[in-house]
């Protein structure tokens, strides 16, 4: 569409799409030449069609040139104006929108500041959730390491306690090995000493049983001696007196019969006779009671070695009794033991338990982390319906204030990500084969 100057009036030529300026002729019409005719070439070059096959044209009339391009200059002026006139209203229309264009500039404008208040808003409470949500993985960091650090006391206190009840349990075999051994020769020792006290001791019996028979026997005969010693003894009182009296009798004989010695010779000899009969008499009760006194000292010596045996069982029924109570100590000591390995086993119970516990926790530390993470990359930047709704703004209309980036400084970096570390797998001295 042409557009009109400012001197005259006249149509302006309007350019190509190209750039080149447009010609001088009139579109839809063949170029002319100074004497008014139709240029053959420029003929050719509308309609098409070789000039050598076409006839010659033949001369026309100038005045009715002239008619034609005033009529069609008219026409052309004409439609030419009439766009105008449409290009008018256009441009009025253009205004128009325009204004309605800036006043809705203006309102998503407002709109977008409005928005960025918000996102600063909304940015500010992420920025305390991220926060709080920073400090409490945090905290279950802390408690991730104090989890970590009372398992490991707890596995030093379990591998001292597992050593020492093997420890103990090695000892409780080695003394019941022992005591097995001791018991075993004990018991042959006390089976061949209560044997051969049983054998002394029936031997003894027997023999004193013996000896108290022979002690009866003998007492028998001590009675029976004494009676007859006593017998003997009035007898050789009563002889000895009667020899007193009758060496009386003789001394006085003697001394009365002095004369008379040689007849008196063979009574003397009588009376040392007696006499010596007498003190042979005496010799024999001094033996019986000689020999009564060995055997009662052979009963003695009898009681005194019967109560050295009673003594010697007593001491073995002592020892044997000292030897049960170390068995009752040891066997006390064993069931120490199990209830210790009870123990031991009550506690691997509870650490599986807080293994259990820390992987939970690990999953929850590992979930926060996750949607921690999540949560700032798609905080990170608008989305892309966010970018829809959100007009693009020209660098006149771009606000002063610029809002920090929403996500409070990106995702986790690999030192955090690195500060919390869990193991999943089972410490290999709870992988008991007994559990």
């Amino acid at each position: 569409m042409a557009t009109t100057s400012s001197d005259g009036g006249k149509p302006k030529p309007r350019r190509s799409r190209s750039g080149a300026k447009p010609s001088g002729r009139i579109i839809g019409l063949p170029s002319t030449t100074s004497n008014g005719l139709f240029s053959v070439g420029d003929e050719n070059a509308y309609t098409g069609v070789d000039p050598s096959a076409l006839p010659r044209p033949k001369p026309i009339d100038k005045g009715f040139i002239a008619s034609t391009e005033a009529a069609a200059l008219e026409a052309l002026n004409e439609d030419l104006q009439r766009r105008l006139a449409v290009t008018e209203l256009k441009k009025e229309d253009a205004f128009a929108a325009l204004a309605q264009a800036e006043t809705q500039t203006m309102n998503i404008e407002r709109e977008t500041l409005r928005m960025a208040t918000a996102a600063q808003a909304r940015d500010q409470a992420l920025r305390k959730d991220m926060e709080a949500m920073r400090l409490e993985l945090e905290r279950c960091r802390d408690d991730l390491v104090a989890c970590q650090a009372h398992v490991l006391r707890e596995k030093e206190e379990v591998k001292r306690a597992v050593a020492h009840a093997r420890r103990a349990g090695a000892a409780a075999d080695e003394a019941r090995r022992t005591l097995e051994v001791e018991r075993q020769c004990y018991t042959d020792q006390h089976r061949a000493t209560t044997s051969r006290v049983n054998k002394e001791t029936e031997e003894a019996l027997a023999a004193a049983q013996r000896d108290l028979l022979d002690a009866k026997r003998q007492i028998d005969d001590l009675e029976e001696d004494v009676e007859t010693e006593r017998a003997w003894r009035e007898k050789a009182q009563k002889e000895r007196l009667n020899a007193e009296t009758r060496c009386h009798a003789f001394e006085q004989e003697a001394g009365a019969a002095a004369a008379a010695a040689d007849r008196n010779e063979s009574a003397r000899h009588k009376a040392q006779e007696n006499m010596e009969a007498l003190r042979q008499q005496h010799e024999e009760e001094t033996s019986n009671q000689r020999e009564a006194e060995r055997k009662a000292s052979a009963r003695r010596r009898q009681r005194d070695l019967q109560a050295v045996n009673h003594r010697q069982h007593e001491a073995e029924k002592a020892k044997l009794f000292k030897a049960e109570n170390q068995v009752a100590e040891l066997r006390q000591i064993i069931e120490e033991l199990e209830q210790g390995s009870k123990l031991t086993l009550s506690l691997k119970k509870e650490l599986k338990r807080e293994r259990a516990g820390r992987l939970q926790l690990g999953i929850k530390c590992s979930k926060l982390e996750a949607e921690l993470a999540a949560f700032s990359s798609s905080n990170a930047a608008p989305s892309l319906m966010d970018q829809q709704h959100i007009p693009r703004l020209t660098p006149r209309h771009t606000p002063r204030t610029t809002t920090p980036p929403i996500g409070g400084g990106g995702p986790l970096s690999a030192r955090d990500h690195a500060q919390v570390r869990f193991d999943s797998d089972a410490p290999d001295w709870l992988r008991d084969d007994d559990d």
